[in-house]
């Protein structure tokens, strides 16, 4: 993932300002050389493995001394924040650095504005799970023109159809005016129950009153133009 961000940002007028440029060049220039292998990886990096790594300790000390690294020695970890932060803001830190990263800087997270990714799953998840409740209780909200089970189950079978058939869903306002205007159209189940079936067999995305004046189902489709009874119209 390193790969992915080959560089952090350096901000000169910081460096300038900062008590790093009080430092002495050899202990300046192993700091330079941390931050780069601490940015390659991704914020883990040991203490007693920086040491060994640029064998001088006694810059190691001045830059601990000097505030510009702290370390966690329970840990054995370096910790460079403004690289934490940097790594954060990517989301590109395990969970596990990032609850660690997370941990060192509370109770100011306001001003290290470290990113907390374990957090944004959970509200993501929290989310849908608020979502799933809503279109529960949106269903248990429909009034529905006829109430026993085989209406019931028609009106989920015309729903799969306009899902499969259109792509289209239901919205709870949406829904109960269609119920709506086809209990006003139907007038009694088994009316409705031949509606729909009507509307399935046609290929059709609303429904249509069944006529009995003769004329065929499609002439008075596509005659009368009847646009109030098509469904989210």
């Amino acid at each position: 993932m390193a790969k992915d961000f080959p560089y952090f940002k350096f901000y000169v007028s910081e460096w300038n300002d900062k008590d790093v440029t009080l430092c002495t060049l050899k202990a300046q220039g192993l700091f330079i050389n941390i931050c780069a292998t601490y940015w390659s990886r991704l914020g883990d990096f040991k203490l007693t493995k920086a040491i060994k790594k640029f064998r001088n300790k006694s810059s190691f000390d001045e830059l601990i001394e000097e505030g510009i690294i702290d370390v966690d020695r329970e840990q054995d970890s370096i910790i460079i924040k403004f690289l934490d932060i940097q790594l954060a803001e990517r989301e590109i830190l395990s969970i596990r650095n990032t609850e660690n990263v997370r941990k060192r800087y509370e109770p100011s997270t306001s001003r290290s504005k470290v990113v907390d990714g374990s957090n944004t799953i959970k509200k993501r998840e929290e989310e849908k799970r608020r979502e799933k409740r809503r279109e529960e209780e949106n269903k248990k909200g429909l009034v529905f023109p006829f109430t026993d089970d085989d209406f019931k189950k028609q009106w989920q079978l015309w729903k799969d159809y306009k899902k499969e058939q259109f792509n289209f869903k239901y919205k709870s306002l949406g829904e109960q005016a269609a119920l709506k205007k086809l209990g006003d159209m139907a007038g009694s189940k088994e009316q409705a129950l031949k509606i729909i079936d009507q509307s399935m067999g046609n290929g059709w995305k609303g429904f249509i009153e069944i006529k009995t004046n003769g004329k065929s189902i499609t002439d008075e489709y596509q005659t009368s133009r009847m646009a109030d009874y098509l469904a989210g119209k």
